[in-house]
């Protein structure tokens, strides 16, 4: 490996409306080659330093300016000259509008969409990097976060949450109606539906700008999707594009204090399986008791008319 020639570097994107495009310079000596921001990598230096060392020089970028998601990376292999080479590529979101200034090794730029991008790079493996890295144009998570995979099931709890929600909320004045104690109803909210759909409407909510500094501490996770928020995407809105176990792992070990049907209680989400824990064996509870709530509402009601 001694013999191979290291380089790095960032491809940077931007996201106008709903368009994704990505930053790409033009070399000032033939063959006028276009890339994104990249370069040797220094002796002493890794990989990583010499990336943001190199979209500062080459772009007048800094880190401070672009959101870098680390898990994103790309390594391209070819020879220059007989000699390997290797370029690693982070993928990195330009965080707000700038002005790319250019070195004296780069005579122009652009943002191009995908298409365009993958044409003006006339490289085959830079082509595959950018789809790569690009996925699905309309689903900005898969960008946020690499290794995202799409469920649908998720939509489907979610959805049966509300259903299960307003039926919890109905069945709550029937049993307060027939005076049957609060604590026995606990166990009517364990159901999956009213713990999931409770926990992601607390966190929902309809911010869809809501700042990263504000949303880490509630999703729990560093790279979180906070920076989704900042792409005008709400959480509601990823959960209806098919939401994953990704959100999920962001809600573990997070209780939440909620106001449901009138009780002040906690919620804790979730587990690998679905989104509440310890709700399955509760649930089960729920087909014995609700003949003997009856028995004991019928029950009172006509002591209380001996009275």
């Amino acid at each position: 490996m001694s013999n191979v020639v290291r380089a790095a570097g960032l491809v940077v994107f931007r996201r106008i409306s709903d368009k994704i495009e990505f930053l790409l310079l033009q070399a000032s000596y033939p063959p006028y080659h276009w890339t994104p921001p990249k370069g040797h990598v220094d002796p002493g230096e890794d990989e990583w330093v010499a990336a943001l060392r190199e979209t500062n020089e080459e772009a007048g970028l800094v880190q401070d300016q672009l959101k870098i998601y680390e898990d994103c990376h790309e390594t391209l292999r070819y020879d220059v000259k007989g000699k390997p080479k290797t370029v690693k590529y982070w993928l990195a979101l330009l965080k707000n509008p700038l002005d790319v200034k250019l070195s004296h090794e780069h005579q122009m730029w652009k943002w191009a969409e995908l298409e365009e991008a993958v044409k003006i790079a006339d490289y085959a493996e830079m082509g595959a990097l950018l789809r790569k890295f690009h996925e699905d144009p309309a689903n900005l998570v898969k960008i946020t976060r690499c290794s995202w995979k799409g469920n649908i099931l998720d939509v489907k709890r979610f959805n049966l949450g509300t259903i299960r929600t307003q039926q919890s909320s109905e069945f709550s004045g029937l049993m307060q109606y027939l005076f049957v104690p609060s604590f026995i109803f606990l166990l009517f909210r364990a159901t999956h539906g009213i713990k999931c759909y409770s926990g992601l409407k607390y966190v929902v909510g309809q911010d869809e700008y809501q700042d990263s500094e504000e949303c880490n501490p509630i999703l729990g996770i560093g790279n979180s999707y906070c920076y989704t928020f900042r792409e005008q995407y709400s959480l509601n809105e990823i959960v209806k594009m098919g939401c994953s176990n990704v959100i999920c792992n962001a809600f573990r070990n997070t209780c939440m204090k909620t106001d449901f049907a009138g009780m002040t209680g906690t919620i804790c989400c979730c587990n690998d399986r679905h989104y509440c824990n310890s709700s399955s064996r509760k649930t089960r509870l729920v087909p014995f008791i609700v003949p003997l709530l009856l028995f004991f509402g019928v029950f009172v009601q006509i002591m209380i008319s001996d009275i």
